[in-house]
């Protein structure tokens, strides 16, 4: 009887342990899923969007990235200024912030500069300021630009070919309001006066070859942007970057020189395989055949099936766009033949008629946004 007794005993208080600590394991249970589903759950980048906006010749792209507003190359026509302006203002006001996160400037050619001095003049400074190394020396003016705060700064970008290195800056979670630090990459910049691959072909357009080049690469998709860097200086990158550019193949591409020839490097597109390609130019510039089949080229270096997210809306009501993609390519045009936009081709181009804006689902798939 006392061993049965002894039974009883322990098999209640085997119970009861069971009854004390069934919650606690469960509670563990369902903490590690939670933790591992939060860790599977992508980075919501839909906060994230690039504004390719239509400034006529020249490039002025805004970078929106949660509460943050910062801008890769200001430069456009004048006529372009209140329309580009209006843009950027409506970003600032909608994010409640008062000034600029950081602003780069590839190079010191004002249709890549020359809306800083309206931008400053409307009361909005950065917080930081990058450029090519020479920049600087060559538009003092551009000091202004930079905030009061004591954080604020100037950041140089110079390279060499035997000690190659790239440059990281980061628009960090508190910029921009608790979402994930977005990094940067500023893959080329002012070569070296004493470069031993400073030929005489980078030479003749040095400062377009001196572009700061700007890479995007915790987004979804990565997206690379060439300035003005022209076929030599996109050679340079293939031999001395080819680990840093490994993040950028089948990136979204901003093609170099606004799609002139010389800003075409066949090899350097092959290598990065663009997810699709976007050109900053103007209708009174239009393509030449053997261009616009080396983009072409390029565009199909992807397969035709990508998931994408387009809407495109074209008017075609600009007579000078027939003469960029019409006698040139058979494929889908939106509206018609006169439309700056392939997309079954994956080109888009802003060509006096309207922006190109890029930006996520939620499930971090790309979407194409144009209005023409």
């Amino acid at each position: 009887m006392r061993a049965l007794n002894k039974l009883s005993k322990t098999k209640n208080l085997v119970i009861k342990s069971f009854t004390f600590y069934l919650p606690l394991l469960f509670g563990a249970s369902l903490f590690h899923s939670d933790a591992i589903a939060n860790q599977s759950r992508p980075e919501d980048f839909s906060d994230t969007k690039l504004h390719i906006m239509d400034i006529g010749k020249g490039q002025a792209l805004i970078l929106t990235h949660g509460c943050s507003v910062s801008l890769l190359d200001a430069g456009g026509e004048k006529k372009f200024i209140d329309h580009y302006l209006e843009k950027l203002k409506l970003l600032i006001n909608e994010r409640s912030v008062d000034n600029l996160n950081t602003v780069i400037i590839s190079h010191s050619h004002g249709d890549h500069l020359r809306y800083v001095k309206p931008i400053s003049e409307s009361g909005f400074k950065t917080k930081f300021l990058i450029g090519n190394g020479t920049l600087l020396s060559k538009r003092s003016a551009l000091k202004e630009f930079l905030s009061d705060s004591s954080d604020s700064r100037w950041i140089p970008i110079s390279v060499k070919t035997d000690n190659y290195q790239s440059r990281q800056h980061t628009i960090s979670s508190t910029d921009s309001c608790g979402k994930r630090d977005l990094v940067i990459d500023l893959l080329w910049g002012s070569l070296d006066k004493n470069d031993n691959k400073r030929s005489e072909y980078y030479k003749r357009h040095e400062e377009n070859n001196n572009s700061v080049v700007v890479g995007i690469r915790t987004s979804p998709v990565p997206i690379l942007i060439l300035g003005d860097a022209n076929k030599p200086a996109q050679t340079l990158l293939l031999n001395h970057a080819r680990n840093e550019l490994k993040r950028y193949k089948g990136a979204a591409l901003v093609v170099g020189h606004h799609g002139y020839n010389n800003g075409v490097n066949e090899e350097f597109l092959k290598y990065i395989r663009p997810d699709s390609l976007y050109i900053s130019r103007t209708a009174n510039h239009p393509l030449r055949k053997k261009t616009f089949k080396k983009l072409i080229k390029a565009a199909n270096l992807q397969p035709a099936t990508r998931s994408h997210f387009i809407n495109v809306e074209c008017k075609s009501d600009n007579p000078k766009i027939d003469t960029l993609w019409g006698k040139l390519d058979s494929g889908i045009h939106e509206k018609g033949p006169g439309c700056p936009v392939i997309t079954n081709r994956r080109i888009y181009m802003t060509s006096d008629q309207g922006n190109i804006e890029l930006s996520f689902t939620r499930k971090n798939q790309l979407i194409i946004n144009s209005n023409y």
